[in-house]
């Protein structure tokens, strides 16, 4: 409805300011077109305060593990590494900036401030739920070695160019960002992110291709996503391999190109190319009864038996409108097209999932390895639950002990060295200590009873 003083439903500017904080009013506000009513309410605020949280939870997760390894990105302070020579994912992020920043300018010269918060909205998930999710183990590894701080120079680029973008929008916290990122380590800067220059898009950055490359990529992980929730697969059980029907030889190459990343986020060991879709499916046929019945009478039940024991090169033939020849009752009689029914069924565990000209199929098929390494990482997931509850530091170096039945220790053993790895465990070994946490877990089924105590 309308907001009325005399119905009693208006909102008060100063009341609306104090509840949701002024860049969240200002964001509803730049985010709405000026041609329709805007809708204005508090819970319309919260799933604005969720987008934040997003961004706020991309600059965390930098502030966290600079402060933790003891980077400073500010390149006057060390060797800047080109971007040119950075891997294809910072190289994708950093085109992607460009492309926004050329995009914020167009729209911003046009006083059409919704396109740009439209803009920046679509950028900060692609940077949440692409970049920063893809490059999280760079961050993790101990060693600082090229491939990290490439990440690292990446990411704060990245982060203060998007602040002096949102800056007219979102001017308290992009300053909140710009005062630690910037200020903080370069004094010399200019006083507020409000005196910086607007930013501009450098063209030795933007690559099209790249950027058409990794669309490929996001669309087939979306699609190997929607295979593992059809199967109801978790993302940490490993799978053999996704295979993928793509349109053309662009697609593919483009595929094959960032097949690592793939690879990664759909938790599969190979990618493969097929040419067909037919690849995935085997042909079955029904028994259209309303043709046979008139047609065979009595004859109908033996008719649909022969039906269902066709051979594929039968049903083949059937598919491409052809009569085939089958023994019904100790004769041969001939069996047309329109007397079945011909379906497509996804071969025997594999799932198939399409969208527009792009269709992928996953193979659920299990081995003992890959079962071995989905309870390890399962183990991992609990283990790392466990230090949160815990309160240990991220840096923190501890001691696992555990107690469980022999199939999922067989797996433990097998994967001790990515345990370990993966929960900076240094001592790793059956036992009852209580440590500082313990918990009964199950890990995919097996009953398994863990402590963890930090080594001091």
């Amino acid at each position: 409805e309308e907001m009325h003083k005399s119905k009693g439903n208006a909102i008060w500017f100063d009341e609306a300011a104090e509840h949701m904080g002024a860049d969240v009013m200002r964001w509803i506000f730049a985010s709405h077109s000026p041609t329709v009513n805007l809708n204005f309410g508090y819970s319309l605020a919260d799933e604005i305060r969720r987008k934040f949280l997003r961004l706020w939870n991309s600059y965390s997760f930098f502030v966290t593990y600079a402060n933790l390894d003891k980077v400073n990105p500010n390149p006057m302070e060390q060797d800047n590494i080109p971007v040119a020579q950075r891997s294809l994912l910072d190289r994708w992020i950093m085109a992607e900036l460009q492309f926004l920043i050329q995009k914020t300018l167009k729209f911003m010269d046009g006083y059409d401030v919704a396109s740009t918060v439209r803009a920046v909205d679509e950028f900060i998930e692609r940077l949440s739920n692409w970049y920063i999710r893809r490059s999280r183990r760079r961050f993790w590894k101990s060693e600082n070695d090229f491939d990290k701080i490439s990440a690292y120079l990446t990411l704060y680029d990245v982060l203060v160019t998007l602040g002096k973008l949102m800056a007219p929008v979102l001017p308290f916290l992009c300053e909140e960002f710009y005062q630690n990122l910037v200020r903080n380590i370069d004094p010399s800067a200019p006083e507020s992110i409000h005196l910086c220059d607007f930013p501009a898009s450098d063209l030795e950055l933007t690559d099209g291709q790249l950027l058409e490359d990794m669309d490929w990529v996001i669309r087939a992980a979306n699609l190997g996503r929607a295979t593992r929730n059809q199967a109801a697969v978790k993302i940490r059980q490993p799978l053999a391999s996704l295979s993928i029907v793509a349109p053309d030889g662009q697609s593919k190459t483009a595929l094959a190109r960032l097949e690592s990343l793939l690879t990664d986020e759909i938790n599969v060991k190979h990618i493969r190319f097929a040419q067909d879709t037919a690849e995935f499916t085997t042909l079955k046929a029904k028994p259209n009864l309303k043709v046979l019945g008139p047609k065979w009478g009595k004859l109908v039940p033996k008719m649909a038996e022969a039906v269902n024991s066709l051979t594929p090169e039968q049903l083949s033939l059937l598919s491409e409108n052809r009569n085939v020849q089958v023994k019904v009752d100790g004769q041969q009689v001939q069996l047309s097209p329109e007397d079945v029914e011909i379906i497509q069924v996804e071969k025997e565990n594999l799932v198939v999932e399409s969208q527009g000209n792009l269709t992928v199929a996953l193979d659920t098929t299990l081995t003992e390895e890959l079962i071995d390494e989905g309870f390890a990482r399962e183990f991992v997931h609990k283990l790392q639950n466990m230090r949160k509850e815990a309160g240990f530091e991220i840096a923190d170096r501890i001691r696992i002990y555990y107690q469980t039945t022999d199939r999922l220790e067989k797996a433990l053993k097998t994967f001790e060295d990515y345990i370990k790895a993966e929960t900076l465990c240094l001592e790793f070994r059956r036992g009852d200590e209580k440590g500082e946490l313990r918990a009964s877990v199950r890990i995919n089924g097996q009953p398994a009873d863990v402590a963890v105590e930090r080594v001091k």
